[in-house]
């Protein structure tokens, strides 16, 4: 589990995505978009513990040990990389999207390409 901020327009818009990954798969089991608050939380939180994982990983965030039961709780850094990895490439994507250019590129086919698959226009 963990979150992600992003802003809807401007920094005063900020939102977050909450959201669980399945280890093994990579799927997404569950997300919240919303304010980082305990309630958006634990609604991910239900979703997992509904599948019968486990364990669950996530950051040191103070929200968790309150809502994870301590026997299937890990915090351990090396158990996250994946998802940390896969917040990185979503926020490096929409930085592409914004710019509308890849390294200052004189056309937008590579940036399209590469976030959908596109090889021609």
């Amino acid at each position: 589990m963990d979150e992600l901020k992003a802003f809807v327009g401007n920094k005063q818009n900020e939102v977050w995505i909450c959201y669980a990954l399945n280890r093994k798969t990579k799927q997404v089991v569950d997300y919240v978009v919303g304010r980082r608050t305990k309630k958006n939380i634990q609604k991910v939180v239900t979703s997992v513990q509904a599948l019968s994982t486990f364990r669950v990983y996530s950051d040191r965030l103070n929200i968790y040990p309150g809502l994870i039961p301590k026997n299937i709780h890990s915090t351990k850094y090396h158990h996250t990389n994946y998802i940390e990895r896969k917040n990185l490439t979503i926020r490096n994507h929409l930085k592409r999207l914004n710019k509308k250019t890849l390294s200052f590129s004189k056309s937008s086919l590579p940036v399209w390409g590469y976030i959908f698959g596109v090889t021609k226009v």
